[in-house]
């Protein structure tokens, strides 16, 4: 749903590259699943990051199933499945689900509105499997209203519900590794944030929409200043990371935390420099 959590593939062996995509299938198959093909349409690259972290803490690598789909109908193909990847479907479609009713209300858009609906069975059937989640995304959305509300000028505020949010997602179940989990998911999720509202900056000047960037955007050093301030929160979010017993797929979910996301934010930069 964010689209910032992912691979950098030049920097990824053959075979890390496959393990990764071939849970990205399987969360593909999970959702078709669990939720139907409305379900699939949520499928992301961030919720691939998530099964594969839970897979790895929790020492539940699956093997590999040929399988083959509506995309790939002649040709089979390499899917992992297992509770982690259902865990991460049921978030997905609740993220999705909420992102777009957030977005009827806020633009009105019809063809939102009609996703969500196309959703909501989806949605009903996660949010009765996961209510301590649900409760959190909603919790989410009532304080970033607030935020928007009251024109909140701090960047690291602003973050903070998306960190709370994805930390509680973060969290499979509440045993020892809750609280370096919830760590883990609450610094990504405030440089999901943060990177989110760096993107889209000329496009919410040009609206006149909320972005607690849009301040700062015209003074000189912004970039540095700000690339100082998402390397800090991106440290944080891997020192959690690494007090985790994670061994298993460690060198993919690496190159996502120490490279890939940082793939979006350096094109961002490449292609501003290039218009001034």
């Amino acid at each position: 749903m964010f689209g910032y959590i992912t691979i950098f593939k030049d920097e990824l062996k053959i075979k890390d590259y496959n393990m990764y995509k071939s849970y990205y299938c399987g969360l593909c198959h999970s959702l078709g699943e669990n939720f139907g093909m409305s379900g699939r349409m949520t499928l992301s690259y961030d919720m691939t990051f998530l099964a594969i972290v839970l897979s790895a803490l929790y020492e539940d690598n699956p093997e590999a199933v040929k399988r083959r789909c509506i995309p790939h109908p002649v040709k089979t193909h390499e899917a992992r499945s297992n509770q982690y990847t259902d865990y991460a479907a049921a978030m997905n479609v609740m993220l999705t689900y909420y992102k777009l009713k957030d977005d009827w209300e806020d633009e009105g858009s019809l063809k939102k509105n009609a996703l969500s609906g196309l959703l909501k069975r989806a949605f009903k059937k996660a949010n009765k499997q996961y209510p301590r989640q649900a409760r959190a995304i909603e919790e989410y959305i009532k304080s970033q209203h607030e935020i928007e509300k009251n024109n909140e000028k701090s960047i690291d505020i602003a973050a903070t519900p998306t960190g709370k949010m994805l930390g509680e997602l973060f969290v499979f179940r509440e045993d020892e590794w809750q609280q370096p989990m919830r760590r883990f998911g609450f610094y990504l999720g405030k440089f999901i944030y943060m990177m989110d509202a760096f993107d889209d900056i000329e496009k919410d000047i040009k609206k006149n929409n909320y972005n607690p960037l849009v301040a700062e955007y015209d003074k000189e050093g912004f970039e540095k200043s700000f690339r100082d301030d998402l390397t800090l929160i991106a440290s944080q979010s891997a020192r959690a990371f690494e007090s985790l017993p994670i061994l298993e797929n460690s060198d993919i979910l690496r190159n996502i935390l120490y490279v890939g996301i940082w793939c979006r934010f350096n094109q961002i930069c490449d292609k501003r420099n290039k218009q001034d």
